[in-house]
């Protein structure tokens, strides 16, 4: 191939060099005869001519969004983003954000112009806003808030002070001392003077009775010591256990005080004559062994008069060397029962062991309360003696204690608002230990101790805050408001 190549180039050197001097026609002949006409041989077959070039220079096209470069006679296209001319892609529109003029501020937006009118004017390359405000401070009880410019307002419940919304004055009633209540109302302070007194927030309805150094004596039976009310095993004089005795010393009242509770024993019995040899005072000195009388059970009442003989009016002769468990500045007893048809009568008796000063209560626990909804009305007054009783030795200056109501109406869902105090919707077992789902546990000792000591007293029981742990349940109560019910 490299030596037909070279035959055009010796024909045209013989006839350029030679052609004055003559040059005979004797060249070599193709290997196919073939002769053009001019007397030159045609390139060898096989072989084609070189191709023609596509392009000889770079130009736009004709809608100027490309550029046709040349490239060894090749096209190769390019897409101008700015446009096309004098055979070049243009250059980006903007390369920074600039003001125009006094008013238009031209974007530069990935290089094209966004002509943009400000409301205020162009300055410092951007839109100058004039700032609705520059700083945050107080106008009157609004807060005015300025941020980056921009105002909002806030109206301050309790006022504006030092360029922000005041704190409340308070967020709870509270005594501010003995006598005076500072009333908290949405965060104002207003103040009461409290006639009888102020202690835990609230004013004393009536004159406080202080039970400091009195003398104070809980007769009963399980449905007492049960909870812990009292202490079954520290009975007699001066014990000062259980949650009555607790929560007088809440109220700072250190009380002289006994314990006189046995299991099962009603006013006139409930009490086993097989228990006699136990049933003794402390000292042993005398027990329900001497008790004379000829029924198989015997009751509070005689447990007290054979174990303490001398009382107020022994033998006829008032007050002549009363034993000192007589001397008692209040007393309470209770029923064992609802429907024990002597419990007025018998009532009445344990009173006139004690001087006329003692002031004599009955309470009441939830079991009368228990059978008194349970029955008809019709059988009411004839089933529940006990609620009977109480209402009558209540006209007669007795107080009565009905806390079990208390815990009825709250676990009866009869009474909303007693649920709602206790803080906390319960139910009957909430109540009573498991053990035997009757006695009370120390939720209700609590209640039925609290209940005692604001009906002497005159304490609102609302006032009272205490946390009671359930040992037998596991379980722990906390109550900071329970319904008065003195």
């Amino acid at each position: 191939m490299k030596h037909n190549l070279l035959i055009p180039i010796s024909i045209a050197a013989c006839a350029f060099f030679l052609a004055p001097m003559g040059c005979s026609d004797d060249s070599p002949t193709p290997p196919d005869g073939s002769v053009p006409s001019d007397g030159t041989p045609s390139d060898p077959p096989g072989d084609n001519p070189p191709d023609e070039a596509e392009c000889s220079n770079t130009a736009c096209s004709e809608d100027g969004t490309a550029l046709a470069k040349c490239v060894d006679g090749k096209i190769e296209n390019e897409h101008c983003e700015f446009g096309c001319s004098d055979d070049a892609c243009n250059p980006p529109e903007c390369t920074e954000t600039l003001c125009a003029d006094e008013k238009t501020l031209n974007v530069c937006n990935d290089g094209h112009i966004v002509a943009q009118i400000c409301d205020d004017k162009c300055e410092n390359n951007t839109c100058f806003v004039e700032p609705e405000c520059l700083e945050t401070k107080c106008n009157g009880d609004t807060l005015e808030i300025c941020t980056d410019g921009i105002l909002t307002t806030q109206e301050c419940e309790y006022g504006c002070q030092e360029d922000r919304c005041a704190d409340p004055e308070c967020t709870e009633t509270e005594c501010k001392d003995s006598s005076t209540r500072l009333i908290c109302t949405n965060g104002k302070i207003t103040e009461e003077n409290c006639e009888f007194g102020c202690s835990s927030g609230q004013c004393w309805p009536n004159p406080i009775i202080s039970l400091n150094d009195k003398r104070v004596l809980v007769t009963g039976n399980s449905l007492t010591y049960w909870g812990e009310t009292v202490l079954r095993d520290k009975r007699e004089l001066g014990n000062g256990e259980g949650r009555f005795k607790e929560v007088a010393n809440y109220y700072g009242d250190n009380i002289i005080f006994t314990s006189f509770t046995y299991g099962s024993a009603g006013l006139r019995t409930g009490r086993d004559k097989g228990t006699a040899s136990s049933d003794c005072t402390p000292d042993k000195k005398r027990c329900m062994t001497a008790w004379t009388g000829k029924s198989d059970s015997y009751g509070i009442y005689d447990m007290l008069t054979t174990l303490h003989p001398k009382y107020y009016d022994f033998d006829g002769e008032k007050d002549t060397n009363m034993e000192e468990f007589y001397n008692q500045d209040y007393v309470f007893v209770q029923e064992r029962t609802d429907c024990d048809k002597t419990t007025e009568e018998y009532a009445r008796k344990i009173q006139a062991l004690f001087p006329p000063s003692t002031q004599m209560i009955i309470h009441l626990p939830y079991v009368v309360y228990d059978n008194y909804y349970a029955t008809s009305a019709t059988g009411k007054g004839d089933q529940n003696k006990a609620l009977l009783a109480a209402n009558n030795l209540h006209k007669d200056g007795w107080l009565v204690v009905p806390w079990g109501k208390v815990v009825y109406t709250a676990y009866s869902g009869q009474d909303k608002e007693a649920n709602e105090a206790l803080g906390q919707e319960l139910k009957t077992n909430d109540f009573r230990v498991k053990s035997d789902t009757k006695h009370h546990n120390y939720l209700s000792g609590y209640l039925e101790a609290i209940a005692m000591y604001t009906t002497i007293t005159g304490h609102s029981s609302i006032a009272t805050d205490y946390t009671i742990e359930d040992k037998t349940e596991d379980k722990k109560y906390i109550i900071n408001d329970v319904i008065s019910v003195s």
